[in-house]
Order: structure tokens, then C-alpha cells, then sequence
């Protein structure tokens, strides 16, 4: 009896300090990262952000994309590449970070611009406007078109390895390669200089 209580709870122990593990790789990604170097197959990724979400940024980063992991839906917008921003979902397992397109988002967000495209016409009363909505709302419905994104989601879906030095952060995969440098630190340490300069 106290055999199998012992094995249980050795179990029971590796569990949880195995699930804190992983807990604690989720808490390292999440926030918002400077995009400091993107690379693919060894050629620069030259990323064209669309996002409505602004960050302040040091002034030595200015011009930079940025990405944010968040923590909460488990969600991320990836700059876009001649395209608007990809809508990712992530997850972390087996000490790798998983990315994946996140279709119900990119439906939503698709779905309500087109709905705003319907309050046009009915203000309008324009009947080309009516038909564009239909067929665009039909085929978004029926082939989750997803076309545009064709280039950004070779690049960005895939599984990487985690590897982080102070407050950079360095995500590899089979074909790409990141270094996101942590926006809250970068500020702090601006800040700090700021300060130490008076």
C-alpha cells in the first residue's frame, strides 16, 4: 500500500514540476518583442505591418516590426509580407514553440470587414456594392480563402526551438529564424540611460 502511495505521488510530483516547466517557457514568450533580425532560408524577411496596435519604441529601434505573444487566447499577429498582418495562434510543447494560422480569426476579422462593406451599400443604396458583398461574404464562408496569405504562412507556421540570452530571444525553425528583443526591457533600459545621463 505505501509502495503505490510513494509511486503515486513520484508521479503525481513529475506532473506538476513538468506542467510548471512548460508554464514557465509560455510566460518567457508572452508580451511584445522588437522584431531585431528575421531571416528565411538565410535571406532578410522584409515584413510590411498593418497592425492598429502602436508601440513606443526606443529610439535606436525606430522603424522596426514588432510582435506580440499573448498569453491570455494564446494569440499572436505576425507582420504581414506584402499582405495585412497574420493572425497566429501558439502554443508551447515539448520546449518548442508551435505556430499556427489562426483561421477563426482571420474569418472574424474578414467577416466584419465585409459586413462594414454592407452598411455601405445599404447607405448607398448601391446594388454593385450589395453583390460584391455577397460574393465576397460567400466565398469566405465557403473556401476560407486564405490565398494571400500563402507567403507569410510558408515562412511563419512551423515549430521552433526556444533559446533565450538576457533579453533577446531566438525562435528557430526548419527554415526561419528570429531575434525578438523584449519591448519592456528595451524600454527600461532607455529609461535607466535617460536617467543616468541627469
Amino acid at each position: 500500500m505505501h509502495r503505490n502511495k510513494f509511486t503515486l505521488l513520484a508521479l503525481l510530483s513529475i506532473f506538476l514540476l513538468r506542467c510548471n516547466q512548460i508554464e514557465t517557457k509560455k510566460k518567457d514568450i508572452a508580451g511584445a518583442w522588437i522584431i531585431n533580425k528575421a531571416v528565411y532560408h538565410d535571406t532578410k524577411i522584409i515584413t510590411s505591418s498593418k497592425t492598429a496596435k502602436l508601440y513606443m519604441l526606443p529610439p535606436d529601434y525606430k522603424g522596426k516590426n514588432t510582435l506580440a505573444f499573448n498569453i491570455e487566447d494564446s494569440t499572436a499577429v505576425f507582420p504581414g509580407i506584402g499582405t495585412e498582418d497574420v493572425p497566429c495562434k501558439w502554443l508551447v510543447k515539448d520546449k518548442r514553440l508551435i505556430i499556427t494560422f489562426d483561421t477563426l480569426k482571420f474569418e472574424k476579422n474578414a467577416l466584419e470587414s465585409i459586413d462594414n462593406l454592407k452598411i455601405e451599400s445599404i447607405l448607398r443604396r448601391d446594388s454593385a456594392l450589395k453583390k460584391t458583398y455577397n460574393f465576397k461574404r460567400d466565398s469566405i464562408l465557403k473556401n476560407r480563402s486564405i490565398n494571400i496569405y500563402k507567403l507569410p504562412l510558408s515562412i511563419y507556421v512551423g515549430a521552433y526551438t526556444i533559446a533565450k540570452a538576457g533579453s533577446l530571444l531566438i525562435l528557430t525553425s526548419s527554415t526561419t529564424r528570429f531575434e525578438l528583443l523584449n519591448l519592456d526591457d528595451m524600454l527600461k533600459r532607455r529609461i535607466d540611460e535617460m536617467l543616468d545621463d541627469r
